[in-house]
């Protein structure tokens, strides 16, 4: 069996463009510190009810800065 698509190169398509990476919080590891918050430089995430939450996720530039911070590994 063949590991290369069946269809010849013009027809196959391209990841599409419209997808990106977004910030996933684990809630039951996040201990509401705020550290993903004060380095999101577009302010996409807040601390709501001690829990850091992707309010805008419309505005967030899937630059992954809000990972590095996060001692309790809750954002992937």
């Amino acid at each position: 069996m063949s590991m290369h698509s069946s269809q010849p190169p013009e027809q196959r398509r391209a990841p599409s463009a419209m997808h990106k990476w977004l910030p996933v919080i684990v809630a039951d590891r996040c201990t509401g510190c705020g550290l993903c918050v004060a380095a999101c430089g577009p302010a996409c995430l807040e601390i709501v009810d001690q829990v850091a939450v992707l309010t805008r996720p419309d505005q967030c530039g899937s630059e992954e800065h809000c990972i590095a911070p996060c001692r309790d590994d809750a954002i992937h």
